[in-house]
């Protein structure tokens, strides 16, 4: 059997088009078209597309012929389980801690400048907008 053969036989099994299929992995279906009709393998792109897309689905297989095109579901652990989630907690983590270290900085400088506006004069920082903002606002008030 031919390596597109098995593509074939791999794409009638998913009900896929070779267009849908080309699409899914994000190559032309001129390529796919190219492999079906043996016209040319699968490269590199081709196959990490199915891994990626597709884990289901054994490229040994796709390129050899040998084994079984589907590929043998992984058996994960409990541990593994935990050990994956406590590695994305871990970063979830960092990039709070990360967020609020940001925010800290932000403050300080916000506090820092609340400080210098508190000990200085505003008419000597601002002398032309509060002159002209002072007497609309006592004629609001007014």
């Amino acid at each position: 059997m031919t390596t597109g053969e098995r593509f074939k036989i791999m794409l009638e099994s998913m009900s896929l088009s070779k267009y849908a299929f080309a699409n899914k992995i994000g190559v032309s279906s001129t390529v796919i078209n190219g492999i079906v009709n043996n016209q040319n393998n699968p490269g590199h792109k081709v196959l990490t597309g199915i891994q990626k897309n597709f884990p289901e689905i054994n490229t040994g297989w796709l390129l050899t012929g040998e084994g079984d095109m589907k590929a043998a579901p992984e058996k994960i652990t409990e541990r593994d389980y935990l050990l994956e989630h406590l590695i994305k907690l871990e970063d979830q983590f960092n990039r709070l801690l990360n967020q609020l270290d940001t925010k800290d900085r932000q403050i300080e400088k916000l506090m820092d400048l609340l400080g210098k506006l508190e000990g200085a004069n505003v008419d000597q920082l601002y002398p032309t907008k509060v002159i002209q903002l002072y007497p609309v606002a006592q004629q609001q008030h007014g």
